[in-house]
């Protein structure tokens, strides 16, 4: 699944781009953005011949792609590379955001597995909490506030564990990796058709689904509790293959959140 990934878009920013607008109507205004939307996914910048290319794509009109490039400042060109200094500030901010997720996150584990007295872990995380629930991830850009949910913080950051994990496993038995392989889907799928602001119903108590994404993290500490997800998942499939569940998506919700709870999570 490819990652999510967004930028800010001001609410006036059409006033910003009136130039393009009237020279090339929405036509213009469209290539504009697709041309941010490539930056940010090619890190800030792109070579200046790749603009033909880029265009061709776009099926859009060569000289317009030059305009906007060229015309209205709004791109800064540079050894034969085209950069947008806002694209470059949104994906320093990016990287700023991810660094906290994993420097909060690590913070919490570390103290349990180094056995930090109760109160101490309780500090932990209890900051940690009110870090998410916060969004840490906090940004003002251009006198508007960003922020994220608890269920979007936490979906981030296990979003950034799944790919950080690889790495952490180099050098471990084959299983590491097959666990982690086998659960990634199922996780990303619970991220796609779980609505942020709808509470799930496990057993008879209604859960946050902050709260949710906050219990199934436990899993990505390490190897072991890696494993302990990919056992519970393998559990409700065989569940479902003998025809003992009904709704598969809610048994598995409920047996991944028991399972983390009963963990420690």
């Amino acid at each position: 699944m490819r990652e999510k990934n967004y930028f800010s878009h001001d609410y006036h920013s059409r006033d910003h781009l009136r130039d393009i607008r009237k020279d090339w109507k929405l036509a213009g205004v469209g290539f504009y953005w697709c041309l941010v939307e490539i930056l940010h996914e090619n890190g800030g910048s792109i070579k200046e011949n790749e603009i033909e290319e880029i265009a061709d794509d776009l099926r859009a009109d060569f000289q317009m792609a030059h305009d906007v490039v060229y015309k209205y400042g709004k791109f800064q060109i540079k050894k034969g590379k085209i950069y947008s200094s806002r694209v470059i500030e949104n994906l320093q901010k990016r990287e700023e955001i991810s660094k906290k997720r994993t420097a909060a996150a690590k913070n919490r584990w570390n103290g349990r597995s180094q056995g930090a007295g109760e109160l101490e872990n309780d500090e932990e995380q209890d900051s940690e909490k009110e870090t998410a629930a916060k969004a840490t991830t906090e940004t003002e850009e251009d006198g508007e506030s960003e922020s994220l949910s608890k269920a979007e913080w936490y979906k981030g950051w296990i979003t950034d564990r799944i790919n950080e994990m690889p790495n952490e496993l180099n050098g471990q038995d084959e299983f590491s990796y097959s666990y982690l392989f086998e659960v990634r889907h199922y996780i990303e799928n619970l991220m796609q058709m779980l609505p942020d602001d709808k509470p799930l119903t496990i057993g008879s108590a209604k859960i946050q689904t902050g709260d949710f994404w906050e219990t199934i993290s436990h899993f990505f500490r390490d190897n072991d509790t890696l494993r302990e997800l990919s056992e519970a998942i393998q559990g409700v499939e065989v569940k479902c293959s003998r025809g003992e569940v009904r709704n598969k998506q809610n048994y598995l919700i409920s047996t991944l959140y028991n399972t983390a709870k009963m963990s420690g999570a």
